[in-house]
């Protein structure tokens, strides 16, 4: 036995090994807390209520407002005053809608490869023939697209970026030049608040002036609309098109979230003045890194109002999106699509983010060619760069089919695009992006190509509670064009509809997404068939209207010793086991034998997906229900240390232990030991914990931990949340009310 402590009101039968232990599931990327900026906060407020009342109840100085989003703005405040502490004091005046950090987001590329030949030859992901060592035709097919289109000077793409070298001998005949605007002059002509924005703005310096200072938002230029035939270096995705920059990101990459809503705002006013609307159909954000932000979620909404697309890189950390969020690019708002990067082999880029369920299309991104600072040119490789290729891939559908709206752009984008290996299990399309070809494939060139996916529910597992809604939606569109409604469960008289009618949950009809708020009325098991390889197994519990769990924390400390079998588990891993008896999790009568339990510190009856290491409030869309013990994100060392699970007792009193043993913090050297014990015959569990001590008093006892209890995503019981209040030596009972 490797737990020393052995308590006598406890009788110990260590059984056989009783249950089965499943593969590992795949690990996803740690998440790490976003950085922001020191000293300022964007809070938005009742619009009845004066930006002054900011200012008496905190302090804090009102220094811009936002048209784009009502009531929004941005308040500077003593640097020394942590930011987290300042929500928290705004978050409880009732006139303060949210309050949220000023997120740094960064560009969305790896690496530079220095100066090439400015030569078309070079461009692999336009025309791919096999040089360079790569795959003959794993391209997006250019030419044959612009046989039929080359774009027009007609449609405006907005780069929110790092600027643009808008003197650049392949760029200066595509930039946007404002026609309200006397270059120049030092007169602010057309009245929007900036002085001689020819080509764009710069949000960091309030300026006029989008120069590009860093590469990367030239180099983005360039391959969305560098100019064709002029006998110069490279050619764009679209040979025509007019480009506009607003500049946010600094010479070194990093911009704040605010320059980012100043950008949106920018734009929407040039797409919406009264005197030359400028026909903005999507802006190109090859950036990321920040955290969620509900101004940002608002100011891409009111872009897709105007109609405007968002495009966004997926990101450049190898990791899911699906379970570990990266923004913009996970923003589930219907006008933003999500790139990742293929090489030019047709595969995956190693470094690029990916999501069967967020990521909607895949496009070339690995040594593309194209302009950078001082008329020259030069390979990056990044989701950075895969995203301007469907910009500029947007830009010519635009030009081509000028009935169409944005959602019909987006579909195209998707439908049309070439299936690959690559990307059939890492995008929503299953596909790499492809201007035109044959037999229907190619935006372009669409024909009877049908893309049908599930969106939600992101798992395949998954459990709510007798009266509790749960949200379906899935795409189904044949390429522009919405498809029919889909039946993904029938059972004698009961169907499973999902429609795109704008109702029951549908956001938007006729976009080609198919939705329900289903509200299962019968306990059972369902199972939920998205296509005949797609299956969801729904698990609806009987109701739990009037029960909740009740933690019991005032009684004695009681560790359970035992031997038990050693999982395996690493770095954020999950394992799945099943047990000799059922457990009645949430007062269900037919039990659970199946269990989940992740190295981060919590167990799931139903989702097999690892929850994430960066632990959330509860309740929580992570999983569907959850028990946590001490949900954080640890790791094991060394030989002994690890997840071990045991069934103590005789019958009908046995007890499943699942302790997770002298693992530690994963920013922590020395470690701790706790764990989960559940009962048969029973709905109760306890939490027993050894020791909590980490040595790091921003770990230590539950400081950056959940500990609590989840049936379902509207009953909840959160213990504890980033609390150091989980002691060494304690014991929480928990019992149904």
């Amino acid at each position: 036995m490797h737990s020393p402590f052995v308590y006598p009101c406890i009788l110990l039968v260590f059984s056989s090994p009783s249950f089965t232990l499943a593969p590992d599931k795949p690990k996803p990327i740690s998440q790490t807390l976003a950085p922001y900026v020191k000293g300022q906060i964007l809070v938005r407020i009742d619009p009845s209520f004066s930006k002054t009342a900011i200012e008496k109840a905190v302090g804090a100085q009102h220094v811009r407002s936002f048209s784009l989003i009502e009531g929004l703005g941005i308040y500077k405040f003593d640097p020394n005053i942590d930011v987290m502490d300042m929500i928290k004091a705004l978050s409880v005046k009732s006139f303060v809608i949210y309050a949220e950090p000023d997120y740094i987001y960064r560009v969305a590329k790896t690496d530079s490869a220095g100066q090439n030949d400015p030569e078309y030859g070079r461009q692999w992901a336009l025309e791919n023939t096999g040089q360079m060592g790569g795959k003959a035709d794993a391209d997006i097919n250019a030419e044959l697209m612009w046989s039929m289109q080359k774009g027009s000077n007609d449609i405006v793409i907005g780069i929110i970026d790092t600027g643009i070298d808008y003197n650049h001998p392949d760029l200066a005949e595509n930039v946007w030049k404002n026609p309200l605007e006397i270059p120049g002059n030092g007169v602010d002509d057309d009245y929007n608040g900036y002085v001689d924005d020819v080509h764009g703005i710069n949000a960091i310096k309030n300026s006029g002036d989008p120069m590009d200072d860093n590469v990367h938002g030239t180099h983005v230029s360039g391959t969305i609309g560098a100019k064709g035939n002029n006998r110069l270096g490279v050619v764009g995705v679209a040979q025509s098109v007019q480009i506009t920059a607003c500049k946010f990101l600094s010479s070194n990459g990093t911009g704040s979230i605010s320059d980012a809503l100043q950008c949106m705002e920018y734009f929407a006013a040039l797409k919406s003045r009264a005197n030359s609307p400028v026909n903005i159909i999507a802006t190109n954000n090859s950036w990321g890194g920040g955290g969620s932000s509900q101004a940002m979620l608002e100011a891409i909404q009111a872009h897709e109002r105007l109609g405007i697309l968002f495009i966004a890189a997926a990101g450049n950390d190898s990791g899911n999106n699906d379970s570990s969020s990266t923004f913009p690019a996970n923003y589930g708002v219907a006008n933003v699509i999500s790139v990742a990067a293929t090489d030019n082999n047709d595969r995956l880029a190693t470094f690029s983010n990916y999501g069967k369920k967020s990521v909607h299309i895949a496009a070339p991104g690995v040594k593309i060619l194209s302009t950078i600072l001082n008329g020259k040119y030069g390979e990056l490789s990044g989701t950075s760069m895969a995203t301007p290729h469907v910009t500029g891939a947007v830009a010519i559908i635009a030009a081509q089919f000028q009935d169409l709206n944005y959602i019909g752009i987006k579909n195209l984008v998707m439908a049309g695009g070439q299936k690959i290996a690559a990307a059939a299990n890492t995008t929503i399309s299953g596909r790499r992006l492809r201007g035109a070809d044959q037999n229907g494939v190619g935006s372009l060139t669409c024909s009877n190509q049908i893309l049908s996916a599930r969106k939600q529910p992101s798992n395949s597992n998954y459990s709510l509670n007798v009266g509790k809604s749960l949200f379906l939606s899935a795409i189904n569109i044949n390429c522009e064009s919405s498809g029919g409604p889909l039946t993904v469960y029938q059972n004698g008289d009961l169907s499973i509809v999902l429609n795109d009618d704008g109702q029951n949950g549908d956001v938007i009809a006729g976009d080609g997404i198919f939705s329900l708020n289903w509200t299962p009325t019968m306990a059972g098991s369902y199972q939920l068939r998205f296509s005949d390889t797609d299956v969801v197994d729904i698990r609806v519990l009987e109701s739990t209207d009037l029960l909740g769990y009740t933690a019991h924390d005032q009684i004695p400390f009681q560790y359970v010793s035992i031997g038990g079998q050693r999982l395996g588990a690493g770095d954020d891993t999950m394992h799945w086991i099943t047990v000799p008896f059922p457990i009645f999790f949430g007062g269900d009568s037919r039990g659970f034998t199946d269990i989940y339990i992740s190295s981060n510190g919590t167990i799931s009856f139903t989702d097999r997906t690892q929850p994430g290491a960066l632990n959330q409030m509860f309740p929580t869309a992570a999983a569907s229900n959850l028990v946590a013990p001490y949900w954080d994100d640890l790791k094991t060392i060394g030989n002994d240390s690890n997840v071990y699970v045991a069934v103590v007792g005789a019958e009908p009193n046995r007890q499943l232990v699942i302790e997770w043993w002298k693992v530690t913090h994963f920013r922590t050297t020395n470690p701790g030991t706790f764990q989960a014990v559940f009962f048969e015959n029973s709905s109760d569990f306890a939490f027993n914990y050894l020791d909590t001590d980490f040595e790091n008093p921003a770990y230590n006892f539950g400081a950056s931990a959940t500990v609590g209890v989840q049936l379902g995503n509207e009953n909840a019981l959160e213990y504890s949340f980033n609390q150091a209040t989980i002691a060494s030596h304690k014991s929480i009972y928990f019992s149904l009310q």
